[in-house]
């Protein structure tokens, strides 16, 4: 591709190829500039004729086509500013939408006074960051030590979700017992409805962890929502309540 772009002989860039050269112009397809990123190959280099000065490019004869001039001898540097203008656009759209997203899920969670904050930070790309402080432990996992009282902590992470969306597919919750007995640990939705069973057996006296990976009895996700875990061991009956997401 020959673009007419030249360095005047003052050193200033010059694009001469104005829009009235030019015919057939259409947007360039993000499919294209895609496929023409992931073909570009840097290297370093030293020309023959200068062996101690180190440089950083592309060899025209590796470089994509929609890059390289037409006899495969040069690049055309302004096509790969405008390949990459393409695919940071891109990405800025769908920065966008997932921070849109992001901001409709945290309205959904604020509505059930679940309240979490987020970072979204990156430029060509984000990272989601999810800021909810971890709970403490009952007790140190392997501890020797028996609890003295019953408890059930709140769930961690919370929220937590399937679809990627904060990386946790499952969330943890401790639980402990100071005396052998049975013990229940079941899930309801927001109606009341039982969703699973998590816990119905005899346990010692112990800390105990036991995860939900969002699932009910029938091993289908559930649908997301604010949902209610409850334990009951002897006269103790405590519940807490935690947000899934899809």
């Amino acid at each position: 591709m020959v673009s007419g772009a030249h360095v005047t002989a003052g050193g200033v860039w010059t694009d001469v190829s104005s829009r009235e050269l030019k015919e057939n112009i259409e947007p360039l397809s993000l499919e294209s500039a895609q496929q023409a990123l992931v073909a570009l190959n840097p290297v370093t280099f030293n020309y023959k004729v200068d062996k101690e000065e180190q440089y950083v490019g592309f060899i025209a004869e590796d470089v994509p086509d929609l890059m390289a001039t037409k006899d495969r001898k040069g690049l055309a540097p302004m096509d790969i500013v405008a390949v990459l203008t393409k695919v940071v656009q891109d990405q800025k759209a769908i920065i966008a939408q997932q921070q849109k997203a992001i901001s409709q899920i945290v309205a959904t969670l604020k509505k059930h006074d679940i309240h979490v904050n987020f970072d979204f930070t990156g430029t060509s790309s984000g990272v989601l960051k999810n800021s909810t402080q971890k709970n403490q432990p009952l007790a140190p996992l392997n501890s020797e030590v028996l609890p003295d009282k019953y408890d059930l902590s709140s769930n961690y992470p919370n929220p937590f979700s399937a679809s990627g969306i904060f990386d946790n597919p499952e969330t943890r919750i401790q639980y402990a017992l100071p005396k052998t007995g049975q013990v229940t640990i079941k899930i309801y939705d927001s109606l009341g409805r039982e969703v699973r069973k998590l816990v119905d057996e005899y346990k010692n006296a112990g800390y105990y962890n036991i995860m939900w990976d969002g699932k009910n009895e029938a091993g289908e996700r559930v649908a997301s929502g604010a949902y209610i875990y409850q334990m009951q061991a002897g006269d103790f009956l405590r519940s807490h309540k935690m947000s899934f997401v899809q």
